[in-house]
């Protein structure tokens, strides 16, 4: 594949200055998002989605408590400034976005928390770190496939530097500044634990997408959702600001990770959607952790960046971009992720934990049913269209993780339960 490169010039010439200097910039660009990174936190710089002006950027936040508070800002919104360096902190020239094709893998003598093998149909790595004792590992990866082909996923590792635990109330966010469009008018939107039809008989559940798209043209919407959390927490803050109520000290920064207002003190940590426009910004965050001893502590945050031209498609982000963060495909239909003889059945996520959603690929096939190893009836589902299995027998009992076998018409799928 040959492959675009985009360094500080072009689509970057609107980042502010503090962003351009002393850092390394390359762009995946393997599906529809062109998506630069940086090797010093801010990443999404001006990023594109099918031609759209979708982001101006965003970065990771890491807030602890010790002898004080304080809050490592991968990009900052209200001044464009981050706080992390690029590197591990030896002076050389190979530290560097490294990408698939161009340059791949980082060197395992050098870097040896680098992944060797690539996972998606383009990945990119660097590292960056604090002026404290904070180290941040960053794996991109972007997948071609037809489900893939909107989503970008970002996967931070932290680790401590020195040998301490560093706290135990430490917080990490996905802080994001959408612009979609023009950065002045931004709608905020949030899908919170609520299930989203496609039809009466085709709807999902949704634990979080967080959300913006432009006030006078509805035509895009830029979402966020963790994937992977520290101690598994899910999202435990979504909290949305405009420019002028920024929270921009560490005190206010991290009482906004950990869900409260920080003008007032009051615990809110879920911000509902507002119609108002305005130039908005967000964050989702998960805490509270516990970072320990270097080399043998590392806490993840997996966040999937997605862009749809409508809610539905887009509040689907989460699920696949589980999916292929688990198990690098969106689903059996994804031939390029996963190439394997072909089937009459889809299901995704597979393996899966609380429901699956199996789809017949021929049009007319009436039910299904699921099978355990022994060739026992579980369950029959009726399936006119796709729709989801919650685990349940046919008496409503939830089912034991293991194989389980699909079968609709002469065709047969085996699936696992977590």
């Amino acid at each position: 594949m040959t492959r675009i490169l985009r360094l500080a010039v072009g689509s970057l010439l609107f980042v502010p200055a503090v962003l351009l200097a002393d850092h390394h910039v390359d762009t995946i660009d393997a599906n529809h998002w062109l998506f630069p990174l940086t090797d010093s936190g801010p990443c999404g710089v001006s990023a594109e989605w099918r031609g759209y002006h979708s982001m101006w950027a965003m970065g990771p936040w890491f807030g602890a408590v010790t002898l004080d508070t304080f809050v490592s800002v991968g990009y900052d919104p209200n001044s464009g400034a981050s706080e992390f360096r690029t590197g591990d902190g030896q002076a050389d020239t190979l530290s560097m976005v490294y990408i698939w094709p161009d340059r791949w893998p980082a060197p395992s003598g050098r870097f040896p928390h680098a992944p060797q093998a690539r996972r998606s149909d383009q990945d990119a790595w660097c590292c960056f770190r604090d002026t404290l004792f904070l180290q941040a590992f960053l794996t991109a990866y972007e997948w071609q496939g037809p489900r893939a082909q909107d989503l970008v996923i970002l996967q931070y590792e932290f680790e401590c530097r020195y040998e301490s635990t560093l706290s135990t109330a430490c917080y990490a966010s996905a802080t994001l500044d959408p612009d979609v469009g023009d950065p002045t008018d931004d709608i905020y939107g949030l899908i919170y634990h609520q299930w989203v039809h496609r039809s009466p008989s085709d709807s999902f559940y949704v634990d979080h997408v967080a959300y913006a798209c432009d006030a006078y043209d509805s035509g895009q919407y830029v979402g966020v959702a963790l994937i992977k959390t520290p101690d598994n927490h899910s999202a435990t803050a979504i909290k949305k600001f405009t420019i002028d109520i920024d929270p921009v000290t560490d005190a206010e920064q991290f009482l906004t990770m950990a869900g409260y207002d920080y003008r007032t003190g009051i615990y809110h940590p879920i911000d509902s959607g507002s119609p108002v426009p305005a130039d908005v910004r967000f964050l989702v965050a998960s805490g509270p952790f516990t970072l320990g001893y270097p080399g043998k502590d590392i806490e993840t945050l997996a966040v999937v960046i997605g862009a749809a031209t409508n809610l539905v498609d887009l509040a689907e982000i989460g699920i696949i971009g589980e999916s292929l963060y688990l198990y690098g495909t969106a689903g059996v239909s994804d031939r390029t992720a996963t190439p394997g003889p072909a089937s009459g059945l889809r299901a995704w996520p597979n393996p899966f934990g609380h429901a699956i959603w199996l789809e017949p690929m021929e049009a007319g096939t009436a039910s299904a049913e699921i099978r355990d190893v022994s060739g026992r009836l579980v369950r029959t589902l009726a399936m006119s269209e796709r729709g989801p299995w919650f685990g349940d027998d046919s008496k409503g009992n939830q089912v034991a993780p293991g194989v389980y076998f699909v079968s609709a018409g002469d065709e047969r799928l085996k699936i696992v339960r977590r």
